[in-house]
């Protein structure tokens, strides 16, 4: 669900969030980030509220490809496959 899309961008800002139910979606006990469905939805909610970067599971690549481009003009999308590409993210 929504909760589990937007885990990502929680878990950037407080990596103690894992431990919310939402989160524990997010990911496997290894590390990998796992894909979400609803993608669009959640790409144009984000875009209305004013974010320009993405932090995706790589499995959802093919998902933004499907958009039409109008709805991503703009956006940045930075796909991951585990938390730790997710932390390198935040923190680079």
């Amino acid at each position: 669900g929504d909760q589990t899309c937007s885990g990502t961008f929680q878990l950037g800002g407080q990596p103690s969030l894992l431990s919310c139910d939402p989160c524990r979606n997010l990911a496997t006990t290894s590390g990998k980030v796992l894909p979400v469905g609803g993608i669009k939805e959640k790409i144009l909610a984000a875009k209305r509220a004013g974010v320009t970067d993405i932090v995706i599971s790589v499995d959802n690549r093919k998902d933004i490809e499907d958009i039409k481009p109008v709805y991503v003009e703009g956006l940045t999308f930075h796909y991951v496959r585990t938390i730790d590409d997710v932390m390198s993210f935040i923190f680079s």
